[in-house]
């Protein structure tokens, strides 16, 4: 669905009861821990030239041609977040909402994360951003794992086998096996509390625990797609 707003056009990717939305909030996915498979125990990145060679294949598209992907895909299982943390590991987080824009003269994507995630301290560090977007029915396993444990306490990518490679703009890694991607470059965060809400439903809702989200706009400088 597009939504007209200020003279530009942005694609609501999820809503909240009947209230379209255009921010991206991220949430944990409950479900069971994915298997750890030896392959992948003690690897951060996967060096593989096949795994290289698919991300080279990859074909560049347009910001905006991945919506209607995006929206199925964080309507089902969700999708992935990837930061660097201060020593420089990526750590994937599931994100279940979305959203892709254009200000200030640019294309963007949006994340919101809560100041009790491992990601929200990564994001503050990090400069750059990737989302990658699962095929629909794809690294479930892995979307369930990511959403429910902390990369305080494990590497999560190498715990549940996810195979994080270079991408082609920034320096945190994509997921491989996803199919969609963007690259992005952090250009402002915000951190929300109470008094930015007029509206009381979504704090009742969202935040009766006060653990609000950190805004954090980052512009697209890559999208790319499996061939």
């Amino acid at each position: 669905m597009e939504k007209a707003v200020l003279g530009f056009k942005f694609w609501v990717l999820r809503t909240v009861g009947v209230k379209p939305l255009i921010l991206v909030f991220c949430e944990p996915i409950i479900g069971k821990e994915c298997r750890v498979t030896k392959k992948h125990q003690d690897q951060r990145f996967d060096p593989s030239p096949t795994a290289i060679k698919e991300v080279g294949m990859k074909k560049t598209v347009s910001w905006s041609a991945g919506v209607d992907q995006l929206r199925q895909t964080l309507a089902g299982d969700g999708a992935f977040l990837v930061a660097c943390d201060k020593n420089g590991r990526g750590n994937p987080m599931t994100i279940g909402w979305g959203e892709v824009g254009f200000i200030w003269g640019r294309p963007v994507f949006t994340v919101l994360v809560r100041r009790s995630r491992y990601t929200y301290g990564a994001l503050l560090f990090a400069d750059t951003f990737t989302v990658n977007i699962p095929t629909p029915g794809r690294l479930n396993k892995e979307l369930l794992f990511c959403g429910t444990k902390s990369g305080r306490d494990l590497d999560k990518a190498a715990s549940c086998g996810i195979a994080l490679v270079e991408g082609k703009r920034v320096e945190t890694p994509i997921i491989a096996d996803c199919s969609l991607h963007y690259e992005c470059r952090i250009i402002l965060r915000k951190q929300l509390d109470g008094e930015d809400f007029s509206a009381p439903e979504i704090l009742e809702r969202y935040y009766a625990d006060d653990d609000h989200h950190m805004l954090v706009i980052g512009e697209i400088l890559a999208s790319y797609a499996d061939q």
